[in-house]
């Protein structure tokens, strides 16, 4: 069985949406624990494994430093990404997300493997939080804006 190369641009593209996920849903399960919103889920857990596999599959043929450098790089953008928003709501941060990487879809920078744990998890998340339809309403003008910003930097970071 060969190996398929796999460009360092490539993989951090494959894993800075799961990556983006994956720390606003914690944000969110450590919000709702402390604010009387009980532990979290099996469900909950099922959407963390998948944004972990997610992830972990722009990982899949690294070794040593280069594993290392990047696994880095994700997480140092992840979070140079996500504490821009951290002040924002909850819902303004999942649709600056989530519009960015529709946009990317919509355009073929990116591709989603139907079935594949991003999307499992992309659906279960989406589902939660159509049921507040009143707090998107209110944030999408904010989150149209940040999401063509995360996009933006994205460019200047050369994932996508």
């Amino acid at each position: 069985m060969g190996y398929t190369y796999i460009s360092e641009r490539s993989r951090l593209a494959i894993a800075i949406f799961p990556a983006l996920y994956l720390r606003w849903y914690r944000r969110v399960l450590a919000l709702a624990a402390t604010s009387g919103g009980g532990p979290a889920t099996s469900a909950d857990h099922a959407v963390m494994d998948d944004l972990t596999a997610a992830e972990a599959m722009a990982y899949q043929g690294l070794q040593g430093k280069d594993l290392i450098r990047v696994q880095g790089r994700v997480a140092r953008l992840e979070a140079a990404l996500m504490d821009r928003h951290a002040d924002n709501a909850m819902v303004t941060a999942y649709l600056i997300i989530s519009y960015a990487l529709a946009d990317l879809l919509a355009d073929g920078r990116m591709v989603l493997i139907a079935g594949g744990p991003l999307d499992r998890a992309y659906e279960a998340i989406k589902l939660a939080v159509v049921a507040h339809e009143a707090l998107i309403e209110g944030a999408d003008k904010s989150a149209t804006k940040g999401a063509r910003r995360l996009v933006e930097t994205l460019e200047i970071e050369r994932v996508i």
